[in-house]
């Protein structure tokens, strides 16, 4: 989340009689906490029916990444970890089309669903870390599959939370995919996260 910061470009004015006057532009030169998104649906005989990618870290989830790096003690008693995945169909309202779903955008404070019943929840696996390195960035990987059974929804939408009751840190839309019980299918979820 700390990146370097590098100085990229000096620019020197004349200012009346006092002599030059010095402004410096300081832009991060590191690429952003990201996160990608692989979702594999299967058919009740593990063939995978279809694939996707898309994702946006929010900025209420990283001023909460934020608040417990430095110790808020307004944090104190609430999730510090990414450990709650919330799934829904909220990214398109009838009659839009099912496959052309609103993107995530990072001022987006929750699911678009609002509907607390029209939500499944559920733990991811714990979580795993690529090696410590002083040479690349960690990626931290969340997985989890879930089974039509457990769903039974037609689902275009999904969060990482900070717990049950915490705020969301990253959103995903995507096509919308057949998740009610009859259609007999599961969904894998590989969540990373590059920070």
């Amino acid at each position: 989340m700390i990146s370097l910061i590098n100085l990229i470009d000096d620019t020197y004015n004349m200012s009346s009689m006092t002599g030059f006057k010095i402004s410096r532009k300081l832009t991060d030169v590191q690429v952003p906490c990201r996160g990608f998104v692989t979702l594999k649906l299967r058919d009740s005989s593990g063939n995978i029916i279809h694939e996707e990618n898309h994702n946006e870290i929010v900025y209420l989830g990283r001023h909460h990444v934020a608040r417990v790096i430095f110790n808020d003690p307004g944090v104190a008693g609430t999730a510090l970890g990414v450990d709650t995945l919330k799934v829904a169909g909220g990214a398109v309202t009838p009659p839009a089309d099912p496959f052309s779903p609103t993107p995530p955008a990072s001022t987006d404070p929750g699911l678009f669903e609002t509907d607390p019943s029209l939500i499944k929840t559920f733990s991811f696996n714990a979580p795993v870390f690529n090696d410590i390195s002083s040479s690349s960035a960690p990626i931290i990987t969340l997985t989890k599959t879930i089974l039509c059974t457990e769903v039974n929804l037609l689902i275009n939408e999904m969060g990482a939370f900070f717990g049950i009751s915490g705020p969301m840190f990253a959103h995903y839309t995507c096509s919308t995919l057949d998740l009610r019980e009859s259609a007999g299918t599961g969904l894998e979820i590989v969540w990373q996260f590059v920070l």
